[in-house]
């Protein structure tokens, strides 16, 4: 719904600002100034909520990675109280299945960290030329509500080797 929003905002804006560019506009300097600080903050406002949104899903995937890692140590620690030399073939087996998808989920886990902290260092690359193209304009970035630090702190005290700073 907020998308939404803000992509409706947007058109408006853009209406606005092709209207102003008309020479028989009535729009000052001041009004076309106002218009594209507003118009800059859409967009803005409009990543951030894309970049929230695939942050989120990043992290529901690390959850379900989390559960079926819970399950597998569950199983294994109970396959682990049997002795080896009581093991069949077939317990064996499994045993080793367990672990070796154990070390899948691992790796997954840590795949899906890496690849936040990439996007998390690509998008703070964007923010920063986006900003240095508004304060060359004459423009700033206003600041957002629904960054990816509110998630970071509602993440934080749930598992702390998964946030980085």
């Amino acid at each position: 719904m907020k998308t939404k929003a803000l992509e409706n905002e947007g058109v408006d804006l853009e209406k606005s600002l092709r209207r102003h560019a008309d020479p028989s506009s009535e729009f000052d300097g001041d009004k076309n100034k106002e218009l594209m600080q507003r118009w800059f903050n859409v967009i803005h406002s409009k990543s951030q909520l894309f970049r929230y949104e695939s942050e989120l899903m990043v992290r529901a995937k690390e959850l379900e990675l989390e559960d079926r890692h819970a399950r597998l140590t569950s199983q294994l620690r109970s396959k682990m109280l049997t002795p080896e030399s009581e093991k069949s073939h077939e317990e064996s087996t499994d045993e080793k299945r367990l672990i070796e998808e154990l070390l899948e989920v691992v790796e997954q886990r840590d795949e899906l960290v890496q690849m936040l902290e990439t996007e998390r260092l690509k998008e703070r690359e964007e923010d920063e030329q986006l900003q240095s193209v508004m304060t060359q304009k004459g423009f700033e970035l206003s600041p957002l509500p629904y960054t990816q630090v509110t998630l970071k702190k509602a993440y934080n005290g749930r598992n702390r080797r998964l946030v980085s700073t």
